[in-house]
């Protein structure tokens, strides 16, 4: 087993999500990035000379206040805004991994976050804690103590997941080959070296003996007459023969057989002295076309 790495949550939310006063802080606009319109947040914020701001990336890839339209000619004409950076990181806000969804989201637009109020963090914080928070929250989602189990599990839930993974290591007690719980089950069906009962004698031996034991060796399974070719279709279990053999007179099923075999091979030797008659005339008469081919 592996260790617990986090999983990214990048994209999966923003951080208008996790505000407590979202309908506030989106209304007065006041913590908006004049350019970009996303929340100062987690950023640097500077401001033009007429007290504008947006966050450093925004602002540096336009050459004017979007607001007064001041130019800006490089980042040093700009002032730190280090109060409005100050008064957002102390907004009250959640966890995101309150949300039992946040992983499905593929569509941050259309995104619907539904709260996890059973194993969810509860946790309620400043917005300048939540980054050094969520590197350590039990609640957050990590992967899977076996590497190639593809469930995002929370990390306090790590070794109840693992009792009950699919991809948890087993080895065979019977053959010591490596499996997971969930194909240890079908190995079982299949596994060679599993001892199993012979269902006529009830004689224990593995899964690969069983097959020769009932074809040669098992004394109650149900087997043919040895002189079955010659004609006696009597069966019984293997440990009866010698009974069926004294109590049957096989000669006379031989004695047909063998006169069988007599008469096939009369009515063989007639149809061969057909063949050689047929081939002679053959001849014969390859040979007369040939002589009138040669007075031609």
């Amino acid at each position: 087993m592996g260790q617990k790495h986090s999983i990214s949550l990048n994209k999966h939310y923003t951080i208008t999500d996790l505000l407590m006063d979202k309908r506030n802080v989106l209304d007065n606009r006041k913590y908006e990035c004049s350019i970009c319109l996303e929340l100062l947040y987690n950023k640097q914020v500077f401001q033009c000379r007429e007290g504008h701001y947006s966050w450093t990336d925004a602002i540096t890839t336009s050459s004017k206040c979007p607001v007064c339209r001041v130019t800006v000619k490089s980042i040093e004409e700009l002032s730190r805004n280090r109060f409005v950076e100050e008064e957002f990181a102390e907004l009250q806000v959640v966890c995101p991994f309150l949300f039992s969804n946040i992983l499905d989201i593929t569509n941050i637009d259309e995104r619907v976050l539904e709260s996890d109020e059973k194993n969810g963090c509860k946790k309620i914080m400043k917005a300048g804690e939540l980054e050094e928070h969520l590197k350590k929250c039990e609640h957050r989602y990590v992967n899977c103590l076996n590497s190639d189990c593809p469930v995002p599990v929370r990390s306090n839930e790590t070794k109840q997941h693992a009792e009950h993974c699919d991809y948890s290591p087993l080895e065979c007690i019977y053959c010591s080959n490596k499996f997971t719980t969930g194909s240890i089950e079908k190995h079982y069906l299949e596994c060679q070296n599993i001892v199993l009962s012979c269902e006529q004698c009830c004689t224990k031996l593995k899964r690969s003996e069983l097959s020769n034991h009932i074809d040669n060796e098992c004394p109650n399974s149900i087997v043919f007459c040895k002189y079955k070719s010659t004609g006696c279709l009597g069966q019984f279990k293997r440990t009866n023969e010698a009974t069926h053999l004294n109590e049957i007179n096989h000669t006379v099923f031989m004695t047909k057989y063998i006169c069988g075999l007599e008469k096939k091979l009369e009515e063989s030797n007639v149809k061969n002295e057909e063949i050689l008659k047929t081939l002679s005339s053959m001849l014969e008469q390859l040979k007369h076309n040939n002589s009138l081919l040669k007075k031609e």
